[in-house]
């Protein structure tokens, strides 16, 4: 992953292609723009509910209150997980980390 984001330099002898397209040929800061990377350490807010780690409070409870149910449970329904949070109990119900992969 360090290559593929050009932390690490490669050989001039080596490459590395992404769609085909040699990553030492690109600038690092157009590679870096272009790919995502997810880490596998999750970050949950502790002694919260799911509602508070999708859309996190910040002392205003107001800001909170602009993501509507709907909206939230459609965000979760596109990224296939609004089962997973339904048979936890819907979004109030206290984050359970078992319950959920650590990938």
């Amino acid at each position: 992953m360090a290559c593929l984001l050009r932390m690490l330099e490669i050989s001039p002898d080596s490459h590395i292609r992404f769609d085909g397209v040699d990553v030492a040929t690109l600038p690092r800061q157009a590679v870096r723009v272009a790919v995502a990377v997810i880490p596998q350490h999750p970050f949950f807010l502790r002694m919260t509910n799911i509602r508070d780690n999708l859309v996190p409070w910040r002392g205003e409870r107001q800001q909170q209150q602009q993501h509507s149910d709907d909206k939230i449970l459609s965000v979760l329904s596109r990224l296939k997980m609004r089962d997973a949070v339904e048979r936890m109990g819907g979004l109030d119900s206290p984050l359970d980390f078992d319950w959920l992969s650590q990938g």
